[in-house]
C-alpha cells in the first residue's frame, strides 16, 4: 500500500442524473474501492454499502501503488440483477511532495535529512549572528502523505515550527518562537531571515534555532469541541496552537504526534573577536622590550577558520599568514573556539625604533577581518662609547 488516504466525495443525484433513482427506498447505493499494484492490477476491494444521497467521507483503504479505482454504483435492493454504473475515479499514488530549502552564506551542511532524529541533527546549517539565512518550503500537488504510522489520516495543513536553544543558558530545552500555518500549495518563501536567539548584544547570540515541518491530520480530537474534526480541513489559530502542543508533548490522548516531514537545524555561531593585553595602546617601551609579555584571547573563531597575530612597523605592508604569530586554525566540524595564546622575546620581533602595529587577523569563509588592534611606540636606541684617560 501507498499509505496515504483522503476525502471521498460523491453526489448521487447528480450523478445518476435522477435524483428518483437515487432517494427511492427500492435502491441501494455503494462505492467498491479497488487499490492496485504497481503493476495496475487490483490488490483487494472494499464495499461502502448505504452511502448517503451526498456528502464526504475518509477512504477506507490506502492507496496501492499503482494508485486506486472508485466505482459508485446504484442497484435494486432485493436484487443483484439491476444496477446501475453512476461514475468511476482513479486516484494516482503519488504524493503530494513537501520540500524544504535553505541558505546561509556558509555552505557547510554535513548531515542529510533524517525524519527519525528531527532534533538530533537532521539538515545542519551554519551562520555568524551578525548574517541572515533563507529557507523555501515547497508544496507540491497531489495527496499529502499520512499523519500517522497505520496511515489513518488525511492531511491538508502544514504547521510550521520555529523553535531555539540558547548555548549561553546551557539549557537543553527547546524553546517556541513562532508558529504559523502554510495551506496553500506552492513556494513559500522566507528570505533575509535574522536569528531569533536572545542576547544582550544581537552580535553575540549562540546556540541553534530548529525549523520543523508537521503534517496536520485531518481528523483528530482537537479539545476544542470540534466533533473530533477539523472542519473543511482549514486550522484555527487555537487548533494550530493544539497541533504544535502534541507535537511538544509527544502526542494527547488519542491524537497521533503530528508527522515531521522535514526539519533543520540552524547553529547560529556569535561574531569572534580578540582581546591584545599584556601592553596599553601606544605604550612607549624601551629596554624592558625583551620582558614583555604579550598575550592574546581569541574568542568565539568561527568554525573552519584561521587566525593569527601580526607585528609590523608602521608605514610597511601588514605580513601574510606565514609571517604571523600565534596561529590557530578551527576544525571546519566544531563549536566556535576560545583560546589563550602568549607572544614572548618581542625584543626578536621589533629589532627597529618607531611605532610599531600589532593585530589579529580573523579570515573565514566570511572574508578577512581585524578582531583586535594596539600599537606601541619604541625610542631610539643611543649608544654611549666613552674612553677614561688618566694623567700620571
Amino acid at each position: 500500500m501507498n499509505g496515504h488516504k483522503f476525502i471521498v466525495s460523491c453526489a448521487l443525484a447528480l450523478l445518476s442524473g435522477s435524483s428518483l433513482l437515487a432517494q427511492d427506498e427500492r435502491y441501494i447505493s455503494f462505492i467498491y474501492e479497488y487499490p492496485l499494484k504497481k503493476n495496475g492490477k487490483e490488490d483487494g476491494v472494499y464495499q461502502w454499502m448505504d452511502i448517503e444521497i451526498a456528502g464526504s467521507r475518509m477512504s477506507d483503504m490506502s492507496v496501492g501503488e499503482g494508485g486506486s479505482n472508485f466505482v459508485l454504483f446504484t442497484a435494486e435492493r432485493d436484487t443483484s440483477s439491476n444496477n446501475w454504473l453512476l461514475d468511476e475515479k482513479h486516484v494516482p499514488a503519488d504524493p503530494r511532495t513537501v520540500e524544504l530549502t535553505n541558505s546561509t552564506l556558509d555552505p557547510y551542511n554535513p548531515n542529510p535529512i533524517d525524519p527519525s532524529k528531527p532534533k538530533d541533527g537532521g539538515r545542519y546549517i551554519r551562520m555568524r549572528a551578525d548574517k541572515t539565512y533563507d529557507f523555501t518550503i515547497k508544496w507540491g500537488k497531489g495527496f499529502m502523505p499520512p499523519t500517522s504510522n497505520n496511515g489513518s489520516y488525511a492531511c491538508s495543513n502544514i504547521v510550521v515550527v520555529h523553535e531555539y536553544k540558547s548555548a549561553e543558558t546551557g539549557s537543553d530545552d527547546y524553546e517556541l518562537n513562532d508558529s504559523w500555518l502554510i495551506s496553500k500549495s506552492g513556494n513559500n518563501k522566507f528570505n533575509n531571515n535574522k536569528t531569533i536567539i536572545p542576547a544582550a548584544d544581537a552580535i553575540r547570540a549562540n546556540g541553534s534555532e530548529f525549523i520543523t515541518l508537521l503534517g496536520v491530520p485531518s481528523l483528530f480530537d482537537d479539545d476544542l469541541g470540534d466533533d473530533d474534526k477539523i472542519k473543511d480541513y482549514t486550522l484555527s489559530e487555537a487548533q494550530k496552537n493544539e497541533v504544535v502542543r502534541f507535537y511538544q508533548e509527544g502526542g494527547t490522548g488519542d491524537n497521533p504526534v503530528p508527522i515531521i516531514f522535514n526539519s533543520f537545524e540552524l547553529r547560529v555561531c556569535p561574531v569572534p573577536d580578540a582581546e591584545i593585553s599584556g601592553i596599553t595602546d601606544g605604550q612607549v617601551i624601551g629596554a624592558e622590550l625583551a620582558t614583555v609579555v604579550v598575550t592574546v584571547d581569541y574568542n568565539n573563531l568561527y568554525p573552519g577558520s584561521d587566525t593569527y597575530l601580526v607585528i609590523y612597523k608602521k608605514g610597511t605592508s601588514r605580513p601574510g599568514k606565514t609571517d604571523s604569530y600565534l596561529f590557530k586554525t578551527i576544525p571546519t566540524d566544531t563549536d566556535p573556539v576560545s583560546v589563550t595564546a602568549n607572544l614572548y622575546e618581542l625584543d626578536k620581533i621589533v629589532t627597529e625604533d618607531g611605532y610599531w602595529i600589532m593585530e589579529v587577523i580573523h579570515e573565514s569563509i566570511y572574508g578577512t577581518e581585524v578582531l583586535g588592534e594596539k600599537q606601541i611606540n619604541v625610542p631610539p636606541r643611543i649608544n654611549v662609547k666613552a674612553d677614561i684617560n688618566t694623567i700620571r
